[in-house]
């Protein structure tokens, strides 16, 4: 019984598991100081580019939506950040991933991806 209770605690406190409770909570258009102080100082710093990833974990009614999100997602993101980054620039299961707008404010994360809930700025319409 106290293997199992340690095992849960370990889970529960392990980094990546904590990573994404902290993501999670993380709000849209903080400023990018923030999701570093929050996430950590050393993310994986990729281009806007490569983000066709996102757009089958958007919550979306339909396709057209998704094309509208994905056309201002385009636009708005200067920069994304994984965490931590392990495959380069394409998130991997479970890793969290934040778009940042010019301005220098999150315009969209993913706390896990791969398991949908991209959360969008407001200015994000569809």
């Amino acid at each position: 019984m106290l293997g199992l209770i340690a095992l849960f605690v370990g889970l529960q406190f392990a980094p990546d598991r904590q990573r994404r409770r902290h993501a999670a909570r993380l709000p849209v258009g903080a400023d990018s100081a923030v999701v570093l102080r929050t996430l950590g100082a050393r993310p994986t710093r990729c281009p806007a580019g490569a983000m066709e990833h996102v757009r089958g974990e958007l919550n979306t009614p339909s396709d057209l939506e998704d094309d509208s999100v994905m056309i201002q997602l385009r636009r708005g993101t200067r920069q994304r950040w994984l965490y931590p980054g392990r495959g380069g620039c394409t998130p991997g299961q479970g890793e969290t991933e934040v778009g940042i707008d010019a301005a220098g404010r999150v315009l969209w994360i993913q706390p896990s991806a791969r398991n949908g809930d991209v959360r969008l700025s407001p200015s994000i319409t569809y």
